[in-house]
């Protein structure tokens, strides 16, 4: 289980990273673009330590947040949902592999 969780959160980070640079202007919206890549860069540090997966999770939804509010001018329920959702999952999963 603990590989499984190992590459959806590396794949989890690596898209995000991949959308932030794709997507958003570093000169636009700097302290957004570096929020994003570091939740990225701490989804994939998951495997060097375990907590790392919680604090990127939490800050990639904080990010979508300000996505939504500073760089689109609005939130979409639709997506706010679906990022919580997948972030309860990966929480849960982490908490049931590395809770003794």
């Amino acid at each position: 289980m603990f590989y499984i969780l190992s590459v959806i959160s590396m794949l989890y980070g690596i898209l995000m990273a991949l959308a932030t640079i794709k997507i958003m202007s570093f000169s636009e919206h700097p302290i957004i673009f570096i929020i994003n890549l570091v939740g990225a860069l701490c989804l994939l540090l998951y495997v060097k330590d375990y907590r790392l997966l919680y604090v990127g999770v939490v800050i990639l939804f904080i990010a979508a947040l300000l996505n939504g509010m500073i760089v689109l001018n609005r939130l979409t329920p639709s997506h706010i949902v679906v990022r919580l959702v997948v972030s309860f999952v990966l929480i849960y999963a982490n908490y049931l592999i590395h809770s003794h």
